[in-house]
């Protein structure tokens, strides 16, 4: 379980970085199409 409960954490780790890589990268796209317009 000790094992098992690492890897959980490493995963939402991940995952969570993943997310924020994603959402900034969105943020900076919307922002560049609102100033171009």
């Amino acid at each position: 379980m000790f094992l098992f409960q690492g890897n959980i954490k490493k995963i939402m780790a991940w995952y969570l970085t993943l997310n924020v890589r994603y959402w900034s990268e969105a943020c900076i796209l919307t922002h560049r199409g609102a100033s171009r317009t």
